[in-house]
């Protein structure tokens, strides 16, 4: 609102000023988002629990994936540094079917024992029927060639660490910390959810 003044010069004659309402200009401006909606607490809870039940489902189907017979795909936590740096000690690789013709400078996983894969590298093919391997870090290859029908899997791609928080999950604590628990949230926050929705207003059939 603006007030309307006059003001008398030396002369005697008046001039009208006009002085606009000093309320308008201190008043707060509305933001830009005024009036948008803001997620409630509930939503925001919902959504995490929809993000756990995703990862639950996505690791229960690539468990099922890698460890069942089946599957040509592997998961291996690496347990010596023979490969290092290219593959470290902690990491965990994934390995599948080799390749049908194997080239120098390929990672392989071979079996050198009864019960036991070697992952190395390929430095030279001898005669087309052995492969001559070496860990990185090693100074010298391996002592014995591997024959071609030795090798089992083929290096894909590595996880850095992952093996460090698969041992910790075969753990008490760990299975404790990282299933048990956010599965009891979950199973929990769906419980109050159904409860919450049971005890509406908006739920109740009028009598």
């Amino acid at each position: 609102m603006e007030t309307n003044l006059s003001l008398q010069d030396p002369e005697g004659q008046s001039h009208p000023i006009t002085v606009p309402d000093t309320d308008s200009l201190w008043a707060p401006k509305p933001s830009r988002r005024e009036g948008s909606p803001v997620p409630s607490r509930r939503s925001w809870r919902a959504i995490a629990d929809y993000l756990w039940i995703a990862i639950l489902v996505v690791l229960a189907l690539l468990v099922f994936v890698l460890v069942t017979p089946w599957s040509p795909y592997r998961l291996y936590a690496v347990r010596s540094g023979s490969m290092s740096p290219a593959i470290k000690v902690g990491d965990v690789i994934l390995v599948g079917p080799p390749p049908a013709t194997l080239q120098e400078g390929m990672i392989v996983s071979f079996q050198s024992g009864e019960n036991e894969l070697t992952t190395h590298r390929i430095v030279a093919i001898i005669d087309g029927n052995y492969l001559q391997t070496k860990g990185d870090a090693n100074e010298e290859p391996d002592g014995n060639p591997v024959p071609l029908d030795k090798v089992k899997k083929a290096f894909i791609f590595r996880i850095p660490y992952l093996g460090y928080l698969g041992h910790f999950i075969r753990t008490p604590l760990g299975w404790l910390l990282l299933v048990i628990t956010p599965a009891s949230l979950i199973v929990f926050g769906e419980i109050k959810n159904i409860i919450a929705a049971l005890r509406s207003p908006a739920q109740r059939k009028p009598g």
